[in-house]
């Protein structure tokens, strides 16, 4: 009971104990025991209140060691983790108080060191990808050339950035996904060969089709604080933007490349040129189911087989962390569920069989998905919107059930 602690009685007998109230009064106790208790109970609390807090941390008076318990509070993580405003109830039991930890006043300081460059560096970069989105909604509609100049440098720089960090952390093999192929052929497209519509075509069938489906099989999410996730968004997403606003807008979104004077992207015929080619070779075929469905799905299907050799024979290590290795063991993915038919296949070839028909079925709808946006502006404009909506869902979902748990994650190094 909180009211009461058990006391053994030095002059009763040893086998007597005696229940005993807050203030010291017991049937079986003398006022000489009593005043015992009630001085050890007042020595203990003393030695409580000589303990001070500061931000929230219980340091001792004499700030040889610090003690903290293990409970949490939102925000911090690592050797500060569990700070909470429990900490200081000096009514509560010895018994009901949680598990200390010791750790010294200098490596509480690294700690708080840690977590002070954390909240600054998660601050900049929320403040950067906020203005960077107004920037560019803003851009889209009243000057679209800016995006195509935008993606060409940012792309490169964020990818940069995740080659370094990945292959810290042994993912580097992430950084050969097709996404990044795509991204890569699209400015391509942009810088180097504007002028072939056929190129167009493809670029637009992998770039609306697998690259920006893959929003919903990664659960890419808007986390502005959080580079890795806000990069994730932006190669799925902001290329799709951008050959929106090519397919849509030609004239404005091409208005300041290298054309001849008066030329822009809108002065292209698409197909033109390849139509007699063609049907020399596949008569009767539309060129632009060609050039927009049949390539795109060769492209992603050959790229998934290199994939999987490269992985399997260069980086047999599990270490190497890829999307395939990842999608087929998470137990919580819906693509596990898919890819093991809800854990009856065990057996990893087979499960490499399943990745291999799984990459065939979803490279072959979405790319159909992309012909559709590609003759209807309207079915572009929700299909752009819808998963814009799911990455914000997402990041709201982050926000509410992850972080408000975990925090800004500071580590123990």
């Amino acid at each position: 009971m909180k009211d009461e602690e058990m006391f053994r009685s030095s002059k009763s007998s040893p086998h007597l104990v005696h229940r005993v109230s807050e203030d010291g009064v017991s049937n079986g106790l003398t006022p000489l025991d009593a005043h015992q208790f009630n001085s050890e109970k007042a020595l203990k609390k003393e030695e409580r209140k000589r303990t001070i807090s500061v931000n929230s941390v219980t340091q001792t008076a004499n700030g040889s060691v610090v003690k903290l318990p293990r409970l949490h509070i939102p925000g911090e993580t690592g050797e500060l983790a569990g700070l909470s405003s429990e900490l200081g109830s000096a009514d509560s039991p010895d018994e009901h108080q949680p598990e200390l930890q010791a750790i010294a006043p200098d490596k509480l300081k690294k700690v708080y060191a840690q977590i002070k460059a954390k909240k600054i560096k998660y601050k900049l970069i929320f403040a950067t990808t906020v203005i960077t989105t107004l920037i560019m909604a803003y851009a889209s509609t009243l000057f679209p050339w800016f995006i195509p100049y935008y993606h060409t440098v940012a792309f490169p720089f964020l990818y940069l950035i995740r080659v370094i960090m990945y292959t810290k952390s042994h993912w580097q093999l992430y950084c050969l996904d097709f996404c990044y192929v795509a991204n890569v052929v699209l400015l391509v497209f942009c810088w180097a060969l504007p002028r072939y519509e056929a190129l167009f075509g493809v670029v637009f069938g992998v770039i609306v089709g697998p690259v920006a489906i893959a929003v919903l099989v990664f659960r890419n999410s808007i986390v502005f604080h959080d580079y890795d996730r806000m990069t994730s968004a932006y190669i799925h997403l902001i290329p799709n933007l951008a050959v929106y606003l090519l397919k849509w807008y030609p004239e404005d979104t091409s208005k300041f490349w290298y054309f001849h004077p008066n030329h822009t992207f809108a002065d292209i015929s698409m197909y033109e040129s390849t139509n007699s080619t063609m049907a020399a070779y596949v008569p009767n075929v539309d060129p632009s189911w060609f050039w927009i469905v049949a390539i795109p799905l060769c492209w992603y299907i050959i790229h998934t087989i290199l994939y999987m050799v490269i992985e399997n024979l260069c980086f047999k290590d599990p270490k190497y962390l890829t999307s395939y290795r990842w999608l087929s063991s998470n137990k919580k993915s819906a693509i596990y569920h898919i890819l093991t038919l809800g854990g009856r296949i065990t057996k990893q070839k087979k499960v490499k069989l399943s990745w291999l028909l799984f990459n065939l079925l979803y490279g072959m709808i979405s790319i159909l998905v992309a012909r559709l946006c590609y003759e209807y502006q309207i079915a572009h404009t929700v299909y752009i919107i819808l998963l814009y909506a799911i990455a914000i869902y997402n990041g709201a979902s982050f926000y509410i059930d992850v972080f408000a748990k975990r925090g800004l994650g500071v580590t123990n190094e």
